[in-house]
């Protein structure tokens, strides 16, 4: 289980200002002046969720909330990178740290939905190859407790395209080349996104 401990977070305050730790936590440094700024915090772009994609995203905050934290309607740091890997992101955990510090816009060292979906967009703009890499994984994730034992070469079509991402033509024969060689071996899904999502930037 993730313990803030376990996060390697570093980032430095400006010269002559003091960093504020969060309780138990190694490293970490809140940037006031981003946090008390009026002006808009630099990972705030102009991408916006679809609304389908909106409802998952506060579903899973609600669900994090509600099984991991305490309730209130705001997540600490470490339900923060909860929910970010069951929403299927996989983020270094410096990035992890910078993003929660972005959020925080009032500075108490907890993110409320609305400064998660101000935010969540540029970590992973709609279209990119870690927005599409997400929503497959949520997706395996799914598939993956059905079948209660993994993801076959054979099964990984339907994961895609449940994911709204179906495999090419070509794409469908190179996968079917390759079950053929390794039977019903599980796949290997990170690896397969390597190949199967395309590279569109962050």
């Amino acid at each position: 289980m993730t313990t803030r401990d376990s996060l390697p977070l570093a980032l430095d305050p400006s010269p002559g200002q003091a960093p504020t730790s969060i309780p138990g936590t190694v490293g970490v440094h809140h940037q006031t002046q981003v946090v008390t700024s009026n002006a808009p915090s630099p990972l705030v772009g102009r991408n916006k969720l679809p609304e389908e994609e909106k409802k998952v995203y506060i579903d899973l905050f609600l669900k994090v909330d509600t099984e991991y934290g305490n309730g209130d309607g705001a997540l600490t740091i470490d339900e923060f990178e909860k929910l970010l890997i069951i929403c299927g992101h996989r983020l270094p955990r410096k990035d992890i740290a910078l993003a929660f510090v972005h959020m925080d816009t009032d500075g108490n060292w907890k993110i409320t939905l609305d400064e998660f979906l101000a935010v969540i967009p540029a970590l992973a703009p709609p279209n990119s190859s870690e927005y599409i890499a997400a929503k497959i994984r949520r997706a395996f994730n799914v598939y993956n407790v059905k079948t209660a034992g993994g993801v076959t070469y054979k099964e990984f079509p339907a994961v895609m395209a449940s994911a709204g991402h179906p495999l090419s033509e070509i794409q469908l024969q190179e996968l079917q080349a390759n079950s053929q060689n390794v039977g019903e071996e599980k796949l290997d899904l990170e690896k397969a996104l390597m190949v199967y999502v395309p590279n569109k930037g962050t």
